[in-house]
């Protein structure tokens, strides 16, 4: 389908150079994550279709000369999803500039000018776009307990070239902050001391269950759950998927296959429940699970994996092979 990616020598990304193709791309790209109904769980739907939509060539009008896709996940590499959010950061202040140059029609430099302010306002149309964002809300305080019950949420763009949404739900002795420091904006977000997000920041790369783990190392925490939503792989032809995806290589065919896959551990959870094929293997053992929560005086947590596929003319048939084969019974979107 993209047999036209050119790979960088040396490097684990493909370049995009040729407009048609890039906005091919993008356009499946974006069919297939509005197509995987993902909750609030995931990064936010609206925020990374919007990404998507301003890297095309047809809204930025060859501002930017080419696309960077990541070779081994496939999607767009973290330098475009920056560079969407840097543009949409400028384009209030630079637009006033831009119109000074409206009615000096397309030749030469005036045409990329009205190109440039066509895709600038666009982009102040926008409510949000896909860039790391961190978040800690304010749920409650339990009187009973003197612990104070925050959400933390955090949006990035992985290590792996994965979207992903992080939630973290915990308390904190109440002990630790006053409540002259903690001061809510309209959204009941927290504006305090970053102790708590940046504590969930640093553990961002680790599985749910690790994260889960290492805030409990922390007696002043109460860890009710850990949740991980990951948007990707986004395979095709072409592609140099690592593992685990690399099991998944041969199912695009001439199309392509986007995963989303869902993580969490929680104190809420009943049972284990294993339905991510590419992840089953990776778990600690409940037997190790319920002595480390011995061990650390900590109530016992049940884990939850699971993956979602969206396929755009790819072998349904080769991918339902393989979900026998791993055992798992996963959701399989068509756009």
């Amino acid at each position: 389908m993209f047999e036209r990616f050119r790979l960088r020598a040396g490097r684990k990304t493909a370049l995009l150079e040729d407009p048609q193709l890039t906005d091919e791309y993008l356009i499946t790209l974006a069919d297939c994550v509005d197509a995987a109904r993902l909750n609030d769980l995931y990064p936010p739907t609206a925020a990374v279709l919007s990404s998507v939509e301003m890297m095309m060539h047809e809204l930025h009008g060859g501002i930017h000369q080419d696309l960077e896709v990541d070779a081994q996940v496939g999607l767009p590499t973290y330098r475009e999803f920056v560079r969407v959010a840097s543009d949409r950061d400028r384009a209030p202040t630079e637009l006033p500039e831009l119109a000074n140059w409206a009615d000096r029609g397309d030749e030469g430099i005036y045409g990329k000018l009205r190109a440039k302010r066509a895709y600038y306002e666009a982009l102040c149309g926008v409510d949000a776009v896909m860039c790391e964002s961190r978040k800690t809300y304010f749920r409650k305080v339990d009187t009973e307990t003197a612990m104070a019950m925050f959400r933390v949420v955090l949006d990035r763009i992985g290590s792996t070239g994965l979207l992903e949404r992080l939630t973290v739900e915990l308390s904190q002795h109440a002990g630790i902050w006053g409540r002259e420091e903690l001061k809510l904006d309209d959204d009941d977000a927290v504006h305090m001391s970053e102790d708590l997000g940046g504590l969930v920041y640093r553990l961002a790369s680790q599985d749910v269950e690790l994260i889960f783990l290492r805030l409990g190392d922390d007696p002043s925490l109460r860890v009710e759950s850990v949740i991980k939503g990951v948007i990707g792989p986004f395979l095709f032809d072409g592609l140099e998927p690592s593992a685990p995806f690399d099991a998944l290589a041969g199912i695009p065919s001439d199309g392509a296959l986007l995963t989303a896959s869902l993580a969490l551990a929680s104190l809420e959870q009943q049972r284990d429940v294993f339905n991510d094929p590419l992840t089953r293997a990776a778990q600690i053992s409940l037997e190790a699970r319920e002595e480390l929560a011995t061990s650390r005086e900590m109530e016992p947590y049940h884990v939850l994996t699971d993956r979602k596929f969206v396929l755009s003319d790819a072998d349904r048939e080769e991918l339902d092979h393989y979900l026998d084969g791993a055992g798992t019974s996963n959701i399989v979107y068509e756009p």
